[in-house]
């Protein structure tokens, strides 16, 4: 039988009998930290767990550091040698008081992705309010925005210049655009987007939304004569009014309002898949390199029984 429960001081974690190791994260480098291991078998507790210790064990161990002990992204999240995609903890600016939960997507393009908008079901309504937008709804698993808030302090606090992926998809086609620059300015502009050179098969449609301020249905900065989340079912940086609205109104065929890329599909094609992610500049070149690092032993902190 194995050890089925680790208790520590701030939390438990349940192992299952067939369980050999369980892996630490967030673990100071050059701090120790004790371990209590009790067996339990049905509702009692066992005299004996299956490391061959008498419960309650104590164990001490000291965690062998991470090459970004507060990775700030995705790809510092990625070269400290996690792989899979899904939700991770990453810390604003590598700083361990600003935590923040976020979606990483490790397999396109070398990994190493923030996920910052997917639209794949159409059962999220994103006709939302400018609240909405700057706080971010939805879930990261699933259909979500994480919010313009969020989007400013990624890219405009730190020294990390950050790329824009888009990726686009219908049922039996795909496409995608990057932009080797991508930055949210603050509350104050109005979250102006700032993007660079595209490249990538889709088109170019961000490049038309350059230097644009956000746009909900109640919060009008637009040139437009009309606010174009009003007439275009959307949220967006939106200029007079758009080449791309992946905010839209999922699955509509109405010029303009649904889910478009001008480029790709037109005006009246309302493309069911998209996300939009971003990771340092840097990254794509890096991708080799983060394989070669996740691949060395030692990386993560292990407790084997």
């Amino acid at each position: 039988m194995g050890c089925s429960s680790v208790s520590f001081i701030w939390q438990e974690v349940q192992l299952g009998p067939r369980e050999q190791q369980f892996v630490l994260e967030g673990l100071e480098q050059g701090t120790k930290y004790t371990v209590f291991v009790m067996a339990y078998k049905g509702d009692h507790q066992s005299r004996k767990t299956g490391c061959e210790m008498a419960p309650p064990a104590l164990l001490s161990l000291l965690p062998v550091s991470f090459l970004y002990p507060y990775p700030a992204d995705c790809a510092q999240m990625q070269q400290n040698g996690n792989i899979s995609s899904g939700m991770y903890t990453i810390y604003l600016s590598g700083n361990g008081s600003r935590p923040m939960q976020v979606y990483c997507d490790m397999t396109t393009d070398g990994g190493g992705w923030i996920v910052f908008q997917r639209r794949s079901t159409g059962e999220l309504d994103f006709y939302k309010r400018w609240k909405n937008y700057v706080e971010g709804f939805g879930d990261p698993t699933g259909e979500f925005w994480l919010g313009l808030d969020q989007l400013h302090n990624l890219t405009s606090s730190s020294p990390i210049h950050y790329e824009l992926r888009v990726d686009l998809r219908t049922a039996n086609e795909s496409a995608y655009a990057v932009y080797d620059f991508f930055q949210v300015a603050s509350s104050r502009e109005r979250y102006r987007l700032s993007v660079g050179n595209y490249r990538g098969n889709a088109g170019d449609a961000m490049t038309y939304h350059n230097g644009w301020k956000f746009t909900t249905w109640d919060r009008d900065n637009d040139v437009a004569l009309s606010n174009c989340a009003l007439t275009h079912h959307g949220a967006w940086w939106y200029k007079n009014c758009h080449l791309a609205n992946l905010n839209g109104k999922y699955g509509e065929s109405k010029h303009s309002e649904g889910v478009n890329w001008e480029p790709w599909k037109g005006h009246e094609f309302s493309i069911p898949f998209t996300e939009m992610k971003i990771r340092p500049q840097s990254s794509s070149n890096e991708s080799v390199l983060a394989r070669k690092k996740r691949s060395l032993p030692g990386k993560k902190r292990k407790i084997r029984f």
